[in-house]
């Protein structure tokens, strides 16, 4: 008696927990439409070999639902902007660039510099 009770208990627990409001709060999920391909002999199924063409209207309707999903869960985190604004700043900044080295047989080498209020490189030289 005390088993079904304890069984009861959790079965309303876990069916609690399955509202809908938590149910919104999960990814859409996809159709399966299983295809079958034969290559070579041997059998491939793909389930999701519709989302292929992105043409098809529910194609584009699951892809913006996921769009709007994934953008709920990244506006949740905490920090993001500031990370964001961080990456932003640091990316801006124009660093010099070194490329196009060549050294040649006695020991010098040319590379071209470019700093950024320059609009082309210039010609380097030093020996090492």
């Amino acid at each position: 008696m005390k088993t079904k009770t304890i069984l009861i208990l959790l079965a309303s627990i876990l069916l609690g927990n399955c509202t809908k409001d938590n149910l919104k709060n999960r990814p859409p999920l996809a159709r399966i439409d299983p295809v079958t391909n034969n290559y070579f002999g041997t059998k491939i199924t793909d389930p999701y070999r519709y989302m292929e063409n992105l043409k098809v209207t529910s194609v584009v309707n699951w892809m913006k639902l996921q769009a709007d999903y994934s953008r709920k869960i990244l506006d949740r985190i905490s920090g993001r902007q500031g990370l964001i604004d961080m990456m932003v700043d640091f990316f801006g900044r124009k660093s010099t660039r070194v490329g196009a080295l060549q050294i040649t047989d006695n020991d010098r080498y040319f590379y071209l510099k470019i700093t950024p209020s320059d609009e082309t490189g210039k010609l380097c030289s030093g020996i090492s």
